[in-house]
């Protein structure tokens, strides 16, 4: 009984075809701003965008509900910058997939070029009802309900800003808040327990943030 013939070897169109798929794909993946949005076992969520996801900005970060849609644009990076650059104009407030009950949110942000607010998020029904650990590129440090537009400071503080990214943490535990800056415990505060909500950041002000990474 003969023996069938071996197959051919890849032609060299073949090859050349099998790599640009190859490559197509791994461009897409790079591309596919939603592979940064990591879900661990455990529950937490970690998001370390990178300098070319324009598109998060409609498919992780959105505004919540009221929110100035038009108050933050994707921004062109620098080079050798990491994380997501934005250029903001006005007060918006940008969530995270998900609701939370207890929950702990930071966010690290470079506000070198950015005059204004930032805060993390955390229980926000809408741009007018939510939780917040705020810092104002001038220093000033607050811990805030939002609860219908009506601004209640829990606790306050001061700080001074670096050049390198701030990074700043909420933790919402019942009705026991803390806030934290840089890993430091500065300001804490307790609240009526919140259904649960969504999470994010607060943007106030006029100028570039560069979110490196936020987690929930």
């Amino acid at each position: 009984q003969s023996e069938a013939p071996p197959a051919p070897a890849p032609t060299t169109v073949a090859r050349a075809s099998a790599d640009a798929s190859a490559h197509a794909d791994a461009t897409t993946a790079r591309n596919d701003a939603t592979t940064r949005l990591v879900r661990a076992s455990s529950g937490k969520i970690v998001w370390r965008p990178e300098p070319g996801d324009e598109a998060a900005l409609a498919s992780i970060l959105t505004p919540t509900p009221g929110a100035q849609t038009d108050a933050v644009t994707y921004q062109p990076p620098e080079p050798g910058a990491l994380g997501l650059s934005l250029r903001v104009s006005g007060r918006t407030l940008l969530v995270l997939p998900g609701h939370f009950g207890d929950v702990k949110v930071s966010a690290e942000v470079d506000l070198g070029r950015f005059r204004g607010t930032v805060a993390v998020a955390h229980h926000i029904e809408s741009i007018d009802t939510a939780g917040l650990m705020e810092v104002a590129t001038r220093g000033e440090v607050a811990l805030v309900e939002l609860i219908r537009g009506r601004r209640t400071s829990l606790d306050t503080g001061r700080t001074n800003l670096s050049g390198a990214p701030v990074v700043l943490t909420v933790s919402a535990a019942g009705r026991h808040l803390k806030g934290w800056l840089y890993g430091k415990q500065v300001v804490h505060g307790h609240v009526k327990p919140r259904a649960p909500g969504s999470c994010g950041i607060l943007l106030d002000g006029v100028g570039s943030v560069r979110i490196v990474s936020m987690e929930i």
